[in-house]
């Protein structure tokens, strides 16, 4: 658990290392400086389609990745094939901003969903959303002509400053510290960054009749927004990415609330 007292920086550095093994760094959640020839040569590792499974692509930039982790904890039983990569945002290309290996990233996933031959489930999209997101519509079109069920993750908890900067933030009514409706308080008037964004985006997705994951909704709403787990572990490495301990809370919510049992639908 957290250290009660002393220096909090060894605690978080290791919680901040969590996530690159859970999110498969440098191998399935593809860096800027990866080659192609080592995307191509990595490709099997992350997830190939299996006849008669439940097949899930799942596509976009760190924000997948960790939409990945929660799944593949909520959904064992599912078959998850990741195509994600570090600032792969789905609302660009090569020509405007997307780093060269998110282009073979893309390639290779729209090569599995536009497949004639073995037909996916759904394909999730993640992505660090903004008020732009319209420019992803001609990839959401391209999946829907071909008949595939699109599930929009929406973007994640923002914070101002990462939530353990906020014990400092945070005004109190007594030097002896912050209460923990005021602490609560606090974190929810700082978790404000993609709200108007999850907003305007899930409307767009309910005019598209895709399905929509309210991740404010699951773990930010207006009675919570817990920053420790139960056991009183951290479960943010930034302002917006999830440790491995908040990637394992999303994914016991998730799969509390069947969500995506009811996506998916009876089988």
């Amino acid at each position: 658990a957290a250290p009660a007292s002393g220096d909090p920086v060894p605690y978080l550095n290791g919680i901040a290392m969590t996530r690159s093994p859970a999110v498969r760094a440098g191998v399935c959640e593809v860096v800027q400086a990866a080659t192609e020839e080592r995307v191509l040569k990595d490709a099997p590792i992350c997830g190939e389609f299996i006849p008669g499974a439940t097949n899930i692509l799942l596509v976009g930039d760190s924000i997948a990745s960790d939409t990945y982790v929660w799944m593949h904890i909520a959904y064992p039983e599912y078959n998850l094939i990741q195509k994600t990569g570090v600032g792969c945002n789905l609302e660009r290309d090569a020509s405007n901003g997307n780093p060269q290996p998110c282009e073979w990233v893309m390639n290779s996933a729209l090569a599995i969903a536009l497949s004639p031959t073995e037909k996916l489930d759904a394909v999730v999209l993640g992505n660090l959303w903004n008020l732009g997101y319209i420019s992803a519509e001609p990839l959401i079109d391209k999946l829907l002509a071909r008949g595939l069920k699109v599930v929009v993750i929406g973007p994640p908890v923002g914070f101002t400053v990462a939530p353990h900067q906020l014990i400092e933030k945070c005004p109190r009514a007594s030097k002896d510290g912050l209460t923990i409706e005021e602490l609560t308080q606090c974190v929810q008037e700082h978790a404000n960054v993609y709200r108007e964004t999850n907003t305007a985006l899930k409307q767009y997705a309910q005019k598209k009749g895709i399905p929509y994951v309210d991740v404010h909704e699951l773990a930010c709403n207006d009675s919570e927004c817990p920053v420790l787990d139960e056991d009183g572990q951290y479960m943010f490495t930034d302002v917006w990415h999830r440790s491995l301990p908040g990637d394992v809370w999303i994914a016991r919510r998730v799969r509390r609330n069947r969500v995506f049992e009811r996506i998916l639908g009876a089988r």
